[in-house]
């Protein structure tokens, strides 16, 4: 069955959809702002098959029942985003969040200890003086924790970190941290001038603090430190959605972080789905051994359920990026949804029914090379909640 469908067609059925009886606690939209976010001009639509219609969130596999029952009764939902540059952006994770939870965010969840070049945070921000940033996709290190960067800094460094979305405080703040002295290594002050000391009863191995404070935070360094990640929430009902995404990685990067960082860090919290988005960086290699990327995708889906064994997946197959083995890429991906029964989520198609990437620039929603705008990720991040959204009301 051929049919060509308006993009604001899809999302009026959807708000159609969940509008009617017995789905009314799901998340909905304002039909106004749903008008808006989806403007979009399509040009050369593409022929969508029943189930692309039904939802272009693919089900192969997954029990979405628990998913479908904590967003209907709004409860604590925790959301990560393992991927590249599209990710690192913050703009789909932060986008999705919006649309798909109920009065929106209530926690930061996962953050790097510092953030790279070009990457960002939607609801954290930092300063810092006297650190320096060890990232796995640029540098050597032999114990990377969780998503691969890492901050390090001696005597006297200082680094803040504060809101920029208003959360309701207190917050349980936990971070990981080492260092080669022992005792007393840094001291935090929160917004209420409250002192938190961090000790050190290990030399140079990861260990955990905890605290609950309220951002925004200071910390003082007094002897050297490393950092490897923060995890900000609600103690009572955390809802968020975070990300790991790094600038240029390709799929088989956290093969460069220790083993520890999953058992120890991705195991340290319980995530209700976790979408994998990667294959651009290896869709610039003309050398690509498919074989390998589905391998490295395949082993890092199985390490995500070993740690995290009720955990939903989602599969999504990059941008529209012209490189000769940019459809090898996408095949693979869906190819292993259907293979390791996940979520599937196409982006080309959904540019593809926008205009392709041609419209898409002419739109200001794409760059000319491999990236989208900010805009452009929003747009994708809005489908996305949207369509799984679509996906849910069919789940019994």
């Amino acid at each position: 069955m051929k049919l060509s469908l308006k993009i604001t067609a899809l999302f009026s059925l959807n708000l159609l959809f969940f509008g009617c009886g017995g789905v009314t606690n799901l998340p909905t939209l304002n039909p106004k702002t749903a008008q808006n976010e989806i403007k979009i001009t399509q040009k050369n639509p593409v022929a969508l098959s029943e189930k692309e219609i039904e939802s272009r969130v693919l089900n192969y596999g997954e029990n979405l029942a628990v998913l479908k029952q904590k967003l209907a009764k709004n409860s604590a939902l925790s959301v990560k985003f393992f991927g590249d540059s599209h990710i690192a952006s913050d703009d789909i994770s932060a986008t999705f969040a919006k649309t798909l939870f109920k009065n929106g965010v209530n926690s930061v969840g996962f953050a790097l200890p510092l953030l790279p070049k070009y990457h960002n945070n939607s609801i954290l921000g930092y300063k810092q003086n006297g650190f320096e940033l060890i990232s796995s996709q640029t540098k050597n290190y032999d114990d990377f924790a969780l998503c691969g960067v890492v901050a390090s800094a001696k005597s006297g460094a200082n680094l803040e970190l504060f809101l920029k979305q208003n959360l309701k405080n207190p917050l349980v703040f936990e971070m990981l941290f080492k260092s080669d002295e022992l005792g007393k290594i840094a001291k935090i002050t929160d917004a209420k001038n409250a002192q938190f000391f961090i000790t050190n009863s290990k030399k140079n191995l990861w260990q955990r603090a905890r605290f609950e404070l309220s951002l925004p935070l200071k910390m003082s360094v007094f002897k050297g430190i490393k950092l490897g990640w923060y995890m900000i929430y609600d103690k009572t009902s955390p809802k968020f959605s975070d990300i790991c995404g790094i600038n240029g990685a390709f799929s088989s990067l956290y093969l460069k972080w220790s083993e520890a960082s999953f058992s120890r860090d991705l195991a340290g919290f319980r995530y209700d789905l976790i979408a994998i988005a990667y294959g651009t960086n290896d869709a610039f290699d003309d050398n690509l051994n498919e074989q390998k990327f589905y391998e490295n995708l395949k082993k890092l889906i199985q390490k995500i359920r070993e740690n995290q064994s009720s955990v939903t997946i989602l599969l999504i197959s990059p941008p529209t990026a012209d490189k000769k083995n940019f459809k090898n890429v996408q095949k693979m991906i869906k190819k292993l949804a259907i293979d390791e029964k996940t979520l599937f989520y196409d982006t080309e198609l959904f540019m593809n029914l926008n205009g392709k990437k041609e419209g898409w620039i002419e739109l200001g929603l794409s760059k000319t090379d491999v990236h989208l705008t900010r805009e452009g990720y929003k747009k994708v991040g809005f489908d996305l909640a949207n369509e799984l959204k679509k996906l849910l009301l069919n789940v019994k």
